[in-house]
């Protein structure tokens, strides 16, 4: 509802509204000035002006994209190598917590690849990459059909060779003016190399995540074995995790398994219909490939492995692309107070000593799990935690884990209790019973009975 003020315009009378009413009764060109066309006639003018118009647009199109193709110039390689270290800070913004510098390359030469391997990379990221011209229009309207009707994007709009142009001569910027010179620098990189030289310096340039910079380093961070030694099964998981690996390798977190398996599917499922795979083998790989126990970077050692996890789990989750992590350069200042977070340390370790110690049968330090994490009240902020000695010795975070609630609850039945008419001095059965309802005893621990 609104209002207004001023002067209102002169509302019709009842006399000029019924004329308007008698004048829709009667001819249909009443009121019509003379000299106009009717409607009919002015509709096929424009029907036939309407090729005019699209053929006017189309030139004015490739005009537009001959300009561009003449002013935009393949540009020398970006140095990968100058890749910058992103460094994670306490809340102070000052004190660093941890380096995220783990870049691995090694470069080898396409006929060091087995072809399953590169078909599999071929059917998860550009399945007609041999025959279009470095960009694909199907592939970007597939892909944004299927982000207008909501369904998960597998097959991206970008080309391999648009990939290899972003990777290796341009920047991650997420610009239209980058897209736009990636695609004329793809059209004239296509122009100037044979297919295989860009499946080449793409599978060489490519991050799939672990700090692994192209096939060989991914095969080896993921398999512990040359790209050459690869079985088809795991060419189509490294194909699924390039994508994102920040969204499909496990070792990130455990529920990227889902995403990682129907993606898997979908390379598998591309690679049958692109001939390169028979349907027993793909009868035969429904299930992902083991993953071996690959040894963990050093950089994840001690408590705060448990913390630099963390940032990395939740940088994943926000969408920032994993190679941005690993070599962006970025700064990256979290919750964790330095001086709590060494409180929190030297504190658990303390008491795990002595409570194994004093235990009734002298345990090993080792078996015992303190875990400690201090949230900030209204706002949520982690401020310490410690989830281990030692992320690399034993990767289980106890203090984010699920488990058993046991003894803690006590407190909480003593404040109810007081609440509803017991005292410090009531007196209850504590031997071993069966409540109503139930099939299963509650006992005491080590099975004691306490009357």
């Amino acid at each position: 509802m609104s209002t207004t003020s001023g002067p209102q315009p002169p509302q019709p009378s009842r006399r000029s509204v019924r004329s308007a009413a008698g004048g829709a009764r009667g001819s249909a060109n009443a009121g019509k000035p003379r000299g106009t066309a009717p409607a009919g006639s002015r509709r096929k003018v424009w029907l036939k002006r309407i090729p005019w118009i699209l053929a006017g647009l189309f030139l004015f199109g490739l005009a537009a994209l001959g300009v561009a193709f003449a002013a935009v110039q393949v540009p020398n390689p970006n140095e990968l190598a100058d890749a910058q270290t992103t460094i994670v800070y306490y809340d102070d913004g000052k004190t660093e917590m941890a380096r995220i510098a783990e870049l691995n390359r090694e470069s080898v030469p396409l006929s060091q690849v087995p072809e399953h391997v590169r078909k599999a990379v071929i059917a998860a990221e550009d399945r007609d990459f041999y025959s279009n011209s470095g960009v694909s229009p199907s592939g970007i309207a597939r892909s944004v059909w299927q982000a207008l009707k909501g369904a998960d994007v597998q097959g991206g709009g970008s080309t391999i060779t648009q990939q290899y142009v972003k990777n290796y001569f341009l920047t991650q910027d997420r610009t239209l003016d980058r897209k736009l010179r990636e695609m004329v620098i793809a059209i004239k990189i296509d122009k100037d190399k044979s297919k295989d030289e860009i499946l080449e310096g793409y599978l060489n340039t490519i991050y799939f995540g672990r700090g692994a910079y192209g096939i060989q380093a991914a095969s080896k961070a993921f398999y512990m074995k040359d790209a050459k030694d690869l079985t088809y099964q795991e060419a189509a998981v490294l194909a699924s995790v390039l994508n994102n690996p920040g969204l499909f390798d496990p070792s990130v977190r455990a529920s990227n398994i889902t995403r990682l398996t129907e993606r898997y599917h979908y390379v598998l499922d591309g690679m049958v219909e692109m001939g390169k795979l028979t349907p027993a083998q793909r009868s035969a790989a429904e299930a992902l490939p083991p993953f071996p126990d690959v040894p963990k970077s050093q950089r994840y050692g001690g408590p705060n492995g448990f913390l630099l996890k963390m940032v990395e789990a939740e940088l994943a989750s926000a969408n920032i692309p994993a190679d941005m992590v690993s070599g962006g350069g970025l700064q990256i200042v979290t919750t964790f107070d330095v001086a709590a977070q060494q409180a929190a340390v030297t504190s658990a370790q303390k008491w795990t000593v002595e409570a194994a110690s004093k235990a009734r049968t002298k345990q090993d330090a080792n078996q015992l799990h303190a875990a400690l994490a201090s949230v900030e009240v209204g706002t949520g902020e982690v401020l310490a935690l410690y989830g281990g000695p030692d992320y690399i010795a034993n990767t289980r975070n106890w203090a984010t884990t699920d488990r058993m609630a046991a003894s803690t609850f006590k407190t909480y039945a003593v404040a109810a209790g007081l609440r509803n008419g017991f005292n410090l001095r009531t007196q209850l059965n504590g031997n071993t019973f069966t409540p109503k309802g139930d099939t299963s005893p509650v006992r005491n621990e080590f099975s004691n009975q306490y009357g």
